[in-house]
């Protein structure tokens, strides 16, 4: 690995905790993503975005099996509600349940000891969850931003909790199409998939992009995302958190490989045994299966990668691994 050239992902978990590192520094970068992920779902006309008063990252990540970057900020309106929004970056099957615990904790924590329910009801904050994912969450509608609350299922359809929502922004759809330009959201994600998925920094991704450059002039938080971002590829501590993150995702990736080749082995011996060449196939692709399924199994069992993440690194489906 060329530890020197290694480009960082703008997605990459230890990446997003550090350039949402204080409102000080990326508090504009924090309410332009917003507005344009509300405006994209519609949420916009509805929830009025104030100041901003605190972006806090949770830096709970120790190796790619610990995936767990979370950045809170804390917005007040102008009618002096707090809003408090999620911008979380994973791909995993069971995003939902974790976006009702990361806000039952935000419930938890603005409620004061001996503070009644009825209390703790009035002066709830509204919770706005934002999950910008690699995967598709939805398969029956292909919008990129699918929106989710809590409703009432029978006529008329009604918010039945507005105090919490969810805003699911799907980068899979987002490849399905033609960036829109008059689409705020879709500079943001064509910087961020760009430079994901094609090993680029912003800046090199920029600098191919006309018209991100003309949007990055005139749109102050989405220039200091990029500013923030090239800040922290070239800061000393944040790389090394980055290489130490990259470096366990190779060593989990050969691990996994190792063992099926080992599996594979086996298996073949065991046909060779047999005596026949139908037996020797057979063998070969019973004994990697099986080595497959333990290797899947142990991972399951551990937590230390989502079903999402093991379907990548097997080449198969999230219903396969989640059928294991």
């Amino acid at each position: 690995m060329d530890e020197k050239n290694l480009v960082m992902s703008p997605l990459a978990d230890p990446v997003i905790s550090a350039i949402f590192v204080d409102a000080e520094k990326a508090g504009l970068a924090a309410e332009s993503l917003l507005r344009a992920v509300l405006a994209d779902g519609k949420g916009v006309e509805k929830i009025k975005l104030g100041k901003i008063i605190s972006v806090t990252p949770q830096r709970v990540h120790g190796s790619i099996g610990e995936r767990g970057c979370r950045v809170d900020i804390e917005i007040r309106t102008d009618e002096n509600e707090y809003y408090i929004f999620e911008i979380q970056i994973y791909t995993d099957s069971r995003i939902f349940q974790r976006d009702l615990f990361s806000s039952a904790r935000i419930f938890t924590e603005t409620s004061t000891p001996g503070t009644t329910g009825a209390e703790m009801a009035a002066k709830m904050p509204k919770v706005i969850v934002i999950n910008i994912l690699n995967y598709t969450i939805r398969d029956t509608q292909s919008d990129v931003v699918q929106p989710a609350k809590v409703i009432y299922e029978k006529p008329p359809f009604e918010v039945a909790m507005p105090e919490f929502a969810v805003y699911n922004v799907q980068l899979s759809r987002f490849r399905e199409i033609e960036p829109d330009w008059n689409n705020e959201l879709h500079y943001w994600l064509y910087a961020l998939n760009e430079a994901h998925t094609k090993n680029k920094s912003l800046k090199e991704v920029l600098e191919m992009t006309s018209t991100l450059q003309e949007y990055a002039s005139l749109d102050a938080g989405f220039k200091q995302f990029c500013e923030r971002y090239d800040m922290v590829s070239g800061d000393t501590v944040s790389r090394k958190e980055y290489l130490d993150w990259y470096s366990e995702l190779l060593r989990m990736t050969g691990m996994m490989e190792a063992a099926e080749m080992k599996g594979e082995a086996r298996g073949e011996a065991r046909g060779k045994a047999e005596g026949k060449a139908e037996g020797e196939a057979r063998g070969k692709a019973e004994g990697r299966a099986e080595e497959r399924r333990q290797n899947i199994l142990m991972l399951k069992k551990s937590g230390r990668m989502t079903n999402e993440e093991i379907a990548d690194a097997f080449s198969m489906s999230v219903d396969e691994v989640e059928n294991i």
